[in-house]
């Protein structure tokens, strides 16, 4: 057979929204899911993860950085990553986590990298749905073994044991039981390629429950290179079902292999003579406590008897498995995946839901790594303070809160975050009115109210019932493993939480009453103790007829919109006195779909947009559908979506009627005519799982939760809420500016980042310039070509080699938009310049002023960057004037400059301020300008010496050595003032080795006072310190542009006469000439 199946490599994004830059928040300090991890043999620092739904990362430095490089695919979901032991630059990824939890992703089959995960190709096997091993032969790296345990959702022939002989050509299927039982594992002999093992086993999935198990399964058996397959029976059970099947060889004596496959009477199995015959070693329930979610394993490569269990703990057996122990010690639970290093078996990297860790010295002490953002977010909420917050519930690493921006020079990073919840997180909500207030909730509704004026907590779920209280069919009331929250906009106290019930409490969930009767479907059948045949699994992730979406109208408080997870919308417009069902007219068939979340519109509280997820019953197809009249009517809006990527969530912007987010299982698209056509939105934006979006009301921001992504944040969507389809073929478009916040921040609140650490950069502070192009500007091709902050190294380093090739061109040259600031007079503030591309392009005004800085020779730059310039002084609030010139067309937009609202600092403060920091950057401007001259006019006349050294006696040239040699003097003994000839200045503090020079000292005086907030002016000791300065600086000015430019000028007349160089000395230095003030320092 061919490649089965439909699916593509990414290609480039392109359309008008592809040059928006979304910013990844994380917060990735908890970790996330890791479902596959390998490495290469005796390379320490190399390895790979594949993750639940974040794609692929590597590290080359042992993890200080790791790098998303497979993340453009059709697919996140990772069930297996194997490098080819031939050549491990051959990279082969199965996609489609095969750990078949509730959350669990689909996958798009088989990719793979020649280059080590630089570049990607599709090899087919698109509708495989989970994959869980693929095996390389190790010396015919073209023959390839998958193991598909297939779409858990539904019966499907795509099972079993494919390989292929042809680099992924072409597949066959070798091993095939039927259509709900897959491949769990394959593994190769290690002293023979033709003798494979391989796992099998039924696992299928409804909404409501899991089949983990039947006598279908097994362990087979090939010796023919994987073409035929025999079960094996020698020892094993042939009438009792079996549960999920992983295997082992003992690499130093590949006759022994290991498997798990539990049944009823045992767990661990044996074989001494490569699975001929079986026995059982261990039931011991701690090797496999969930098999269906967590149950690999590995035996040591120099010793059989030594293996590794990833099961709920990180167990390690020395006698075969007879006897194992507990050696995760301060490493998160629920393990997934193990590789021990074949050249040293004490290097083992694995990983759990918590992320990666690694030890050295064979488990007893282990480093993580949460530096990758992979966290599997269910729901956002928005907390109302400034700069606004984030909220969210994170599947097997609790919750998080943290800010969109820091106010930090550091960015966001782990420290800023806090954790209001334990568990499971699913729903956190600051209240609207009182963001102090916090609503936090583990799985099935575990509630607790925060106060984080005083950080105390109280547990305030609705009923005492727990996660064994089952069959449900028996309970009064049923709760979601993700229970829905929602608050009051206007009461911090009131909110509601969803059971099979709405729970309603007024009094910060101390009391609660049921205001709604069963508003679920309450099918009893769909009701059972999950799990079977082999072991039940009771977390309560099965629980289904419960409420799943709880939405408050925003225009009327006594809306209420409810969604449940058996398909069912409810409304009521009496604030829960009474209900209506308006399902009637939702497609009949996702009849039992999913409501994850409603979105009622801002503007209307009868109009709301809802997704109707049927994924979990083997149904793809996005069903989006929007009502005008609470329900009785709804229309279907899908033109434009893929007929495979299921809907998850749609929201309606605040600040625009008709502009809709959606979030799918593979990525965001807008409408922006309310639902008749959607646009996908790419960007700088990995193929992810988007499971809640909020848009913000001031600033306008969107903000998205993925499963397996983190948190984003698209900053400052006006344009996309003033565009228009007719815009993407103007030649150019200026969109009005965003406002510009002067935030007064701390530079650095938190010791650290650490290397390595995630990180992402806050916010433009400044107005936003924002602007389409239909076509792009032409720049020369070695401009470099930017890959997000956060992610893709090798494309960044290739783009840079390519650089390198060829002469590097100017900043300018690769950003040919230019952007003029001017003031409400008319006055220049500033110019810098911006990127050209195709579609809409933004730009940021840092608020300040062109600057001053110091000649490049003499500025110590603590790290090659820009950081360390000197800044311009910063523009006060107000209007500002803000032109685009682009290829020959112009437009120009009015920008607002605001204060801190946090803090609105005086006028009088403010002005003071701005007027020093001007003033001296007018007095610095000419200061610099004589450093620069001074320092030019040295080195020329050190090259004059040179050139005429030993000139015949009574030459011109003799005469100008001589000329030289007393102009040095004279122009060394001025530029005393201004510089050190004898400090290199090519990294600070090496100035300290000499007294500073008036004209240094006086340009920190300026840098300092341009980096004073506008909310502290000069006080009387700061005042008078400048002014001592400034007087020095004409007395200095009247000498460079009397006695020594005339001297300078009179040995140029000389230097032409013999036919040198002239000496640079330029105009004549004048306090306030615009011309010698540097651009904007953006």
């Amino acid at each position: 057979m061919t490649a089965t199946g439909v699916a593509s490599a990414a290609t480039k994004p392109t359309g008008p929204f592809a040059n928006l830059k979304f910013r990844n928040l994380g917060p990735a300090v908890s970790g996330g899911r890791v479902s596959t991890v390998t490495g290469i043999p005796g390379k320490p620092n190399i390895y790979y993860v594949g993750t639940a739904g974040g794609g692929v990362w590597k590290t080359t430095d042992n993890g200080i950085k790791w790098d998303n490089v497979f993340k453009h695919g059709d697919a996140a979901s990772i069930g297996a990553v194997a490098l080819a032991p031939s050549n491990p630059k051959d990279v082969w990824v199965g996609t489609g986590e095969a750990n078949p939890r509730n959350d669990v992703l689909i996958g798009r089959g088989v990719y793979f990298s020649p280059d080590a995960g630089k570049t990607w190709q599709f090899k087919g096997l698109a509708d495989a749905g989970l994959i869980s091993n693929i095996v390389v032969d190790p010396k015919d790296p073209n023959t390839v073994y998958v193991a598909v345990l297939g779409n858990p959702w539904k019966p499907s022939a795509m099972r079993g044991v494919f390989m292929t002989t042809d680099g992924g050509k072409n597949w066959k299927k070798t091993l095939y039981v039927n259509d709900t039982t897959g491949a769990s594992d394959i593994q190769m002999d290690p002293s023979n390629p033709s003798v494979l093992l391989a796992g099998m086993w039924t696992e299928q999935r409804k909404p409501w429950t899991q089949v983990n198990g039947s006598t279908d399964g097994g362990i087979f058996k090939s010796t023919d290179g994987g073409r035929t397959w025999n079960k094996l029976a020698g020892g094993l059970p042939t009438n009792d079902p079996t549960d999920r099947v992983k295997i082992g060889f003992a690499p130093s004596s590949p006759n022994i292999v290991y498997a798990t496959m539990p049944t009823q009477k045992c767990i661990l199995w044996g074989s001494t003579d490569s699975g001929a015959n079986w026995k059982c070693i261990s039931n011991n329930h701690e090797l496999a406590v969930r098999m269906f979610y967590f149950s690999s394993f590995a035996v040591a490569p120099d010793n059989p008897k030594t293996i590794y269990f990833s099961s709920f703990n990180l167990m390690k057996s020395t006698d075969g498995g007879k006897t194992a122990k507990v050696i995760d010690h301060d490493v998160h639970v629920d393990h997934h995946a193990i590789w021990i290093d074949p050249k040293d078996p004490e290097r083992i990297i694995q990983g759990n839901d918590g992320g990666a860790y690694v030890s050295v010295n064979g488990g007893k002490t282990w480093r993580s790594f949460n530096n990758m953002p992979i966290e599997e977010f269910y729901t956002v909420a928005i907390s109302n303070t400034v700069p606004f917050g984030v909220c969210g519930g994170i599947q097997d690493d609790n919750a998080a809160c943290g800010p969109s921006n820091s106010l930090s020079r550091d960015g966001i990073w782990g420290a800023d975050w806090w954790n209001p919840s334990g568990g499971d997180g699913t729903y956190v909500v600051p209240a609207p009115s009182d963001p102090s207030i916090v609503y936090a909730a583990s799985q099935t509704g575990y509630a607790s109210r925060i106060d984080t004026r005083n950080w105390t907590s109280k547990f305030i779920r609705p009923v005492m019932t727990s996660m064994g209280d089952t069959p449900l069919s028996q309970l009064q009331y049923r709760f979601n493993w993700a229970a829905p929250i929602a608050v009051s906009a206007t009461d911090p106290d009131t909110l509601y939480i969803g059971g099979n019930v709405v729970f309603k409490s007024t009094d910060g969930g101390a009391n609660w009453q049921p205001i709604s009767k069963d508003l679920t479907r309450d099918i009893k059948e769909h009701q059972p103790v999950a799990g079977g045949p082999v072991f039940h699994d009771i977390s309560s992730a099965e629980n289904t007829d419960t409420i799943l979406s709880i939405s408050l109208s925003e225009t009327d408080g006594k809306v209420i919109w409810v969604g449940t997870d058996d398909g069912l919308v409810w409304v009521s417009k009496d604030g829960g006195a009474n209900w209506t069902n308006v399902s009637a007219g939702l497609p009949q068939a996702v009849k039992l779909g999913r409501i994850y979340q409603i979105g009622v519109s801002p503007f209307d509280a009868g109009t709301a947009y809802i997704a109707v997820d049927g994924h979990m019953l083997g149904d793809e197809h996005p069903y989006v559908l929007k009502t005008r009249d609470y329900g009785a009517h709804w229309q279907s809006i899908t033109n434009g979506l893929p007929d495979d990527n299921a809907a998850v969530v749609v929201r309606e912007d605040p600040n625009r009627k008709g502009l809709l987010a959606l979030g799918t299982m593979r990525g965001l698209y807008l409408s922006f005519d309310d639902g008749a056509h959607w646009h996908a939105m790419t960007g700088n934006l990995p193929t992810m799982a988007v499971w809640d979006i909020k848009f913000t009301k001031s600033p306008h921001d969107l903000v998205m939760a993925t499963h397996g992504r983190g948190l984003w944040i698209l900053d400052n969507i006006e344009a996309l809420e003033q565009w228009q389809p007719k815009l993407a073929d103007a030649s150019f478009h200026m969109f009005p500016s965003a406002q510009g916040t002067e935030w007064i921040g701390f530079g650095g609140r938190h010791i650290g980042p650490a290397p390595g650490d995630f990180t992402t950069p806050n916010p433009p502070s400044g107005p936003t310039i924002v602007y389409s192009l239909a076509k792009a500007i032409d720049v020369p091709k070695a401009c470099a070509k930017e890959d997000d902050k956060n992610g893709d190294e090798a494309a960044k380093t290739a783009a840079k080699k390519s650089a390198q090739k060829e002469h590097k061109p100017s900043f300018e040259q690769c950003n040919p938009v230019v952007v003029s600031v001017t003031d409400s007079a008319g006055k220049p503030v500033a110019t810098f310049h911006a990127s050209g591309k195709a579609g809409i392009n933004v730009a940021s005004w840092n608020m300040r002023y062109a600057g001053v800085e110091l000649p490049k020779a003499l500025r110590a730059e603590f790290r090659p960057s820009t950081s360390d310039a000197p800044k311009g002084p910063l523009a006060l609030p107000g209007n500002y004037q803000v032109k685009v010139e682009a290829n020959g067309r112009s437009a120009t937009q009015t920008v607002e400059v605001v204060a801190d609202p946090r803090i609105n600092p005086p006028m009088d403060v403010q002005r003071a301020a701005f007027d020093t920091a001007m003033r001296l950057r007018g007095e610095a401007a000419a200061d610099v300008a004589v450093i620069g001259r001074s320092y030019d006019m040295m080195q020329t006349l050190d090259k004059v010496l040179d050139s005429t050294k030993g000139a015949a006696a009574g030459s011109a040239k003799a005469n100008l050595h001589a000329s030289a040699e007393s102009l040095k003097t004279t122009l060394g003994d001025f530029s005393k003032d201004f510089w050190l000839p004898n400090i290199q200045y090519k990294v600070p503090e090496d100035d300290l080795h000499e007294l500073s020079p008036w004209g240094m000292t006086f340009f920190g005086v300026y840098r300092m006072a341009s980096r004073m907030g506008p909310d502290q002016a000069p006080n009387a000791n700061q005042r008078d310190y400048i002014a001592k300065q400034e007087a020095g600086l004409q007395p200095k000015l009247d000498t460079f542009n009397g006695s020594l430019r005339q001297a300078v000028l009179d040995f140029n007349k000389k230097a032409k006469a013999a036919g040198v160089p002239p000496l640079p000395i330029g105009e004549p230095v004048e306090v306030g000439d615009p011309k010698l003030l540097s651009s904007a320092d953006n």
